[in-house]
């Protein structure tokens, strides 16, 4: 963990500006989403000597990637901002779902979005991937507000369907002007009696008039 680590401090040195950051991202995502596929498929590259190092490789790349964009640009501030009725809260990382990625059998991508709709309402966008057509697909649709301390729930919403290799979903939610907030999504699959679920948070907003 301390060479993870030691790894992602390099990189946030060396990626300076936030669209160099968003392709090392988006790379490393579809580097460990084809892998997955490959490896799902049988290819004959999960089966070489070197495959162990190539998923190795590719965790590193995938932690890195989610460190960074979760915590490379935080807002260190701590001053209330002009509208807002709190500070600023953390910046959420999503390094657990790295792990749970490469352990999956099916579910092989999934991530969430957030964004404003008008000046009372912003929206969460949620997508889930299987490596193949699966029994139940779904995405659990949590919207949270930040009090100054902590982050509570104030809405959910919940989207599903069969038989599909993919989900994706939309849905707004009324916020109050003044607070931060962000969504919480948890993706799922089912399969033959196998069920796997990963949690994701997207960046936080401020609802502003």
């Amino acid at each position: 963990m301390s060479l993870l680590l030691f790894i992602c401090r390099k990189v946030s040195k060396i990626i300076s500006n936030r669209e160099e950051l968003d392709t090392f991202v988006l790379t490393s995502r579809v580097k460990i989403w084809m892998f997955l596929i490959i490896r799902k498929k049988g290819d004959v590259m999960s089966k070489v000597g070197s495959s162990k190092r190539m998923a190795s490789t590719l965790a590193v790349s995938v932690l890195l990637s989610l460190s960074l964009a979760g915590g490379a640009y935080a807002d260190s501030a701590t001053d209330i901002a002009p509208g807002a009725l709190t500070t600023p809260p953390p910046v959420e990382m999503n390094l657990n779902s790295s792990f749970n990625l490469l352990a999956n059998k099916y579910l092989i991508n999934y991530y969430s979005t957030i964004s404003k709709v008008n000046s009372t309402q912003v929206s969460l966008n949620g997508f889930t991937g299987a490596g193949q057509a699966v029994d139940t697909i779904g995405i659990n649709f949590v919207l949270q507000r930040w009090t100054g301390s902590a982050w509570i729930d104030t809405g959910s919403a919940y989207e599903n369907g069969s038989n599909k290799t993919s989900l994706s979903g939309i849905k707004n939610f009324s916020v109050q002007a003044g607070y931060y907030y962000r969504g919480k999504t948890i993706h799922w699959i089912n399969e033959n009696g196998t069920y796997e679920e990963a949690t994701y948070y997207t960046n936080s907003i401020l609802a502003e008039q």
